[in-house]
C-alpha cells in the first residue's frame, strides 16, 4: 500500500514538473517562452498589415531621395514630412494655400521621384483611400501638419497647435458643429445638441463619419510616435502590424479625463478663440458660413457629446 502511495505521489511530482518545463522553456518540453509568445502573437489585418508596409517602402524611398539632394534637407521633419506630404498631395483639398500653410507646400519632384522609381508604390498610394475604415488622405494629411512648422502661424493669429488640431479632429469637430447647427436648428436645448452628437458622430452621411474619426486618432497617434523619437517604420509597425490600432482611442485620449476632452473641444465649439496678442477673432470656418454668434448650449452640447462619443469608442476596445 505504501509503496502505490509514493508511486502516486511520484506520478503527481513528474506530471507537475512537465507542465512547469513546458511554461519556461526546458529544454526536452516540447514547449518554449517563444513557442508560448508566438502562439498569442497578435494577428495584423492583411490590410492594415499592407499599408503598413507600404508605408515603410515610402519611409525608404524618402530616405533615399533626400540623400540625392546636396546640402541638408531642412523642410518642414525632412525625411518624416515627405511620406505623409506624398499621400496627402493625392487629394487636390489638401493642397490648398492654407494647407500649404497648415502642412507645407508639395514636393513635386519627390511625387515624381516616386512615380519613377518605385511605380508600384505609386499605383499603391493613388488608387488606396481607405484602410479598414481609415480615411488614408486624411490622416496623412493632420500627420504632415503637425510635422511642419507653421510660419504663417502668427500672420494668420493662430498658434501652431491650433494649426495641427485644425488639421485633424477640430476642423472635423467645427464641421460637424456646422452640420448639426443646420440639421437641429440654432435655438435647441443643450441636451438636443448633445443628443444629436452621440446619434450622428460617426455615421455615414454625415460630416464626421467613422473614416474621419479613425483617421484624426491615427493621425495623432502615429505623429506623437514621430515625435518621440520612432522612425516612420517603427511606427506604423507597432501601431498597424503589431496591434497599437486596437487601442486607437485609448490612445488618442490619452490621460484626459471628461472634463478635460470636453475642455478640448470647446475651444474649437465656441465662435471665437483668442490670438497670440490675445485679441478675440472668429474661427475661419464660422465666419465664411456666415456665423457670428454661437450659442452656449450648442457650445457645450456638441462639445460634451464629442467627449462622450470618444470615451465611449476607447470604452469598446
Amino acid at each position: 500500500m505504501m509503496k502505490e502511495m509514493k508511486k502516486g505521489k511520484g506520478r503527481i511530482i513528474f506530471v507537475m514538473l512537465l507542465v512547469a518545463a513546458m511554461l519556461i522553456g526546458i529544454p526536452g518540453s516540447g514547449m518554449t517562452a517563444d513557442n508560448a509568445n508566438a502562439a498569442t502573437a497578435y494577428k495584423a489585418d492583411p490590410a492594415e498589415q499592407t499599408f503598413a508596409q507600404n508605408m515603410q517602402k515610402l519611409d525608404a524611398a524618402a530616405q533615399q531621395y533626400t540623400g540625392k539632394i546636396s546640402g541638408s534637407f531642412t523642410r518642414a521633419n525632412g525625411k518624416q514630412w515627405l511620406a505623409f506630404m506624398y499621400i496627402r498631395q493625392f487629394n487636390s483639398e489638401y493642397t490648398s494655400s492654407k494647407w500649404e500653410i497648415a502642412g507645407g507646400k508639395v514636393d513635386k519632384k519627390f511625387v515624381a521621384y516616386v512615380q519613377e522609381q518605385a511605380p508600384a508604390l505609386h499605383g499603391y498610394f493613388s488608387s488606396t483611400t481607405d484602410v479598414n475604415g481609415m480615411d488614408v488622405r486624411h490622416m496623412a494629411a493632420a500627420v504632415s501638419a503637425s510635422m511642419h512648422k507653421n510660419t504663417g502661424s502668427y500672420i494668420l493669429g493662430m498658434r501652431g497647435r491650433q494649426w495641427n488640431d485644425l488639421s485633424g479632429w477640430a476642423g472635423d469637430l467645427q464641421t460637424f458643429l456646422l452640420y448639426t447647427r443646420n440639421t437641429v436648428g440654432t435655438s435647441a436645448s443643450q441636451s438636443a445638441y448633445y443628443n444629436a452628437t452621440v446619434s450622428n458622430m460617426g455615421k455615414a452621411g454625415t460630416t464626421y463619419d467613422m473614416g474621419d474619426l479613425n483617421a484624426d486618432a491615427d493621425a495623432a497617434n502615429l505623429a506623437e510616435a514621430v515625435a518621440s523619437g520612432k522612425t516612420i517604420s517603427q511606427a506604423v509597425e507597432d501601431y498597424y502590424i503589431n496591434g497599437g490600432v486596437n487601442e486607437r482611442y485609448t490612445n488618442f485620449i490619452g490621460n484626459r479625463n471628461r472634463a478635460q476632452l470636453v475642455s478640448m473641444a470647446k475651444e474649437y465649439t465656441a465662435v471665437k478663440y483668442k490670438t497670440p496678442i490675445f485679441i478675440k477673432r472668429v474661427w475661419d470656418i464660422y465666419k465664411n458660413a456666415g456665423v457670428k454668434k454661437i450659442d452656449s448650449r450648442m457650445t457645450n452640447g456638441i462639445a460634451e457629446g464629442y467627449a462622450d462619443f470618444l470615451m465611449s469608442l476607447a470604452a469598446g476596445e
